[in-house]
């Protein structure tokens, strides 16, 4: 699946987003129900160790995979064993009011034939809010890590013959304010990607700096509660994409708006659906503009306290090495439905489908994707995790690249205090 760069500050759960703090008697909340997916019985919680004021959350998962496409090649596909390792720990004050956290985790991937397709990636954040009141608060995240591009992600260069390593930092603090039937949100942000250069299949190095760039932005958005279960919101939010060394202008403006809802129906359904316009322009007149129209939003549904399912989608304007051409617009649609079949026994199932529409050249991607997966939890310090992934790439147009076809069986043991 397709990560999107430009939303790297993905601090993990303890990411204090606005609302994070709000009372029950709020007109926002909406945590009737707790999905299938996030439900943690009590018997197999994790307990942490308490340090003083805080609870440390350490984890570690051990897995194997078996990919038989490792290269993401059209024909002529290789097959190959994968072992990660992934040791992570979160720092969560449990305090009455405000809140402190800190995370940090390591993805280990190695391959047992094709070692230049070995990754590791880290990342550290922290996370702090102040409240002022009752659903009121100032908040702020830092994140800064070490990620790669796999070869089938359309924003590598296609003649590379290994991941691309990249750095990222993101920062960012807002405001939260609540009063009765109104809230407002604001918040300011900034991420860099810095890149690092890769070879081709041939040992030569494909130099990554002209594609290092910085992101200033800011959003904000206007709530409106109709009642306690349903409310109407405005949102806008502008960004500035400034290159560092590019020996061509690639430097762009955007905005996206939307008026959308927030809404939960008695115990059976709740969700966020926004319609808006997205749009990306160039400094440089030769680089085509990115702009469309979308329908984002993330809606569950419970049939029943056993089952979960979630529908989902979100539009993007994506930056893209390819010469000549100034950036693709992203729909990333999925379904999935996860099932309680035991009390320890989670499944789940997804479909997932992302259209790439580049600008400036003639070709669309579409990427499709299967997943079937399970959770075994043996107690609180054990589980284990099977999956199933088949993933498929078709480009079209003129300038369209080869696909793939591609499967992946994956086991795993997680251990957690």
């Amino acid at each position: 699946m397709t990560k999107s760069k430009l939303l790297t500050a993905v601090i993990p759960a303890i990411l204090f987003c606005p609302g994070f703090a709000l009372a029950d008697t709020s007109n926002f909340g909406r945590d009737r129900n707790v999905s299938v997916a996030d439900r943690m019985p009590d018997e197999y919680r994790p307990l942490g160790f308490r340090l003083g004021a805080f609870m440390l959350a350490p984890k570690l998962e051990l897995g194997v995979a078996s990919n038989d496409n490792v290269l993401y090649r059209p024909t002529d596909t290789v097959s190959d064993t994968q072992i990660s390792v992934m040791p992570s720990a979160t720092l969560t004050s449990n305090w009455s009011r405000h809140a402190l956290s800190a995370t940090a985790s390591v993805d280990s991937e190695s391959y047992s034939k094709y070692s230049d397709q070995n990754t590791t990636q880290w990342t550290v954040a922290a996370a702090g809010r102040l409240d002022i009141q009752r659903g009121s608060n100032i908040f702020a995240n830092a994140s800064f890590g070490q990620r790669y591009e796999a070869l089938y992600d359309p924003s590598s260069p296609r003649s590379a013959a290994e991941p691309v390593k990249y750095d990222t930092s993101d920062l960012s603090a807002g405001v939260v304010w609540e009063q009765n039937r109104i809230r407002m949100t604001g918040i300011l942000n900034y991420s860099k990607l810095n890149f690092f250069d890769v070879r081709d299949a041939n040992g030569n190095i494909l130099s990554q700096d002209g594609r290092d760039f910085a992101t200033t932005g800011f959003s904000g958005r206007l709530d409106y509660a109709i009642s306690p279960s349903v409310s109407v919101y405005g949102t806008y939010s502008g960004n500035n994409r400034d290159y560092q060394s590019s020996s061509v202008n690639r430097n762009s403006h955007g905005y996206s708006s939307a008026l959308g809802t927030s809404f939960e129906i008695t115990s059976l359904m709740r969700g966020e659906v926004e319609v808006g316009h997205i749009e990306q322009k160039y400094k440089n007149s030769a680089f085509k503009p990115a702009s469309g129209s979308f329908i984002n939003g993330k809606v569950e549904y419970f049939p029943t306290q056993l089952m979960t399912v979630t529908l989902s989608s979100r539009s993007s304007v994506q930056e893209t090495p390819d010469i000549g051409v100034s950036s693709f617009l992203s729909n990333n649609t999925n379904l999935r439905i996860d099932y309680e079949l035991l009390r320890p026994l989670l499944l789940h199932a997804s479909y997932g489908l992302i259209s790439d529409d580049y600008k400036g050249e003639d070709r669309t991607d579409r990427r499709t994707s299967f997943e079937l997966g399970g959770r075994y939890m043996m107690s609180r310090r054990v589980s284990f995790q099977g999956q199933y992934q088949y993933s498929k790439n078709d480009s079209t147009g003129s300038a369209g690249i080869p696909g793939y076809v591609d499967n992946l069986f994956r086991i795993s043991l997680v251990l957690q205090y």
